[in-house]
């Protein structure tokens, strides 16, 4: 322990028991009666059980989502019972089966020259 110069040991020890003193006179003691434990073993279990309900909360939601990815999965990996022509025949099939895109493209055309009039 560093000195400064002109102090001797006895003068920080009398510093430092003044110093513990005022301590011990500023905090009193607990006082030590029947209700002593429970009482602090109640502010213990108060603490805890806000951590305890934020830490049951957490676990629920993590349930919950662990739950909808495992429905999800199921869903996408069961196969469909009518699945869409789209998804199963060619180009080829969709055309010999007369689906007919003109008209799409038409009405297309038709909104398209709707807002270029609208414009002028």
């Amino acid at each position: 322990m560093a000195q400064e110069p002109g102090r001797t040991e006895n003068e920080f020890e009398v510093r430092l028991s003044a110093l513990w003193a005022e301590y011990r006179n500023a905090i009193p003691d607990p006082e030590a009666g029947v209700n002593f434990m429970p009482e602090v073993w109640a502010r213990i279990e108060e603490r805890r059980t806000f951590a305890f309900g934020i830490r049951r909360f957490a676990r629920g939601i993590i349930t919950a989502a662990a739950a909808v990815s495992l429905l999800m999965a199921v869903y996408l990996s069961v196969p469909q019972r009518y699945p869409s022509s789209f998804y199963t025949s060619t180009y080829l099939e969709l055309l010999a089966a007369g689906q007919n895109h003109d008209q799409v493209e038409l009405a297309d055309a038709e909104i398209v020259e709707a807002v270029h009039d609208e414009a002028q």
